[in-house]
């Protein structure tokens, strides 16, 4: 899957203009991803303390988890290249965030992406299809915090007719989408049909465990 963005106009949110005003559409490699499997050799505990606040102060994830589908992955920053089009994750079992969006925990809608499968086999988020309304969704935050988040809804959307305004407009409460492919993989256009797109809030917030 391809994360094209399309600027209608002005930059990047990075640099001041409403993300609202950026068109993104899915397409291709994403689900492709002939990237040969491997970890990052490191291991993130997500613990349960309660902490305070409503919503985190801007900062990177590190990791998300995802109890119920047995997902634990380390979670990097995403840009655009430079013909405009979103990074992907350089690993099938990395999940990317994209930078220029909301950080999970803070309002607005927080999008991280990750590869259905590769040449290799399943990826990170294979089994993304298999969550269920109201099912855990955790992201660990650089300094330690946990910002925990509720299933809300899924969507199957067709990869020519993508929600933009919908995953990445504005919204008041801390949201998360997560995205990958799904439908039917076309082999000759060598790209999935839809994009599965999971609707989160943010329900708790975890402090560090020191």
């Amino acid at each position: 899957m391809n994360l094209e963005l399309i600027q209608k106009s002005g930059t990047p949110h990075k640099h001041g203009n409403k993300l609202a005003m950026l068109v993104l559409v899915l397409a291709v490699f994403l689900c492709l991803a002939f990237l040969k499997a491997g970890g990052s050799g490191k291991t993130y505990t997500f613990f349960s303390a309660q902490g305070a606040g409503s919503s985190l102060a801007a900062s990177e994830p590190v990791a998300i988890s995802i109890p119920s589908l047995d997902i634990n992955a380390a979670v990097a920053p995403l840009g655009l290249n430079k013909d405009g089009s979103i990074q992907v994750p350089s690993k099938d079992n990395q999940v990317g965030w994209y930078k220029y969006g909301a950080a999970p925990g803070q309002p607005g809608a927080a999008v991280l992406v990750g590869h259905l499968d590769s040449a290799y086999g399943k990826a990170v988020f294979y089994n993304l299809g298999k969550l269920k309304i109201g099912q855990e969704i955790q992201v660990a935050i650089a300094g330690g915090s946990v910002a925990v988040f509720k299933v809300d809804s899924l969507e199957q959307a067709p990869q020519n007719n993508f929600p933009t305004a919908k995953v990445y407009g504005k919204i008041a409460y801390p949201g998360i989408r997560l995205i990958t492919c799904s439908g039917v993989y076309n082999k000759k256009e060598k790209h999935y049909s839809n994009n599965l797109i999971v609707y989160g809030s943010l329900v708790e917030i975890r402090a560090p465990k020191y």
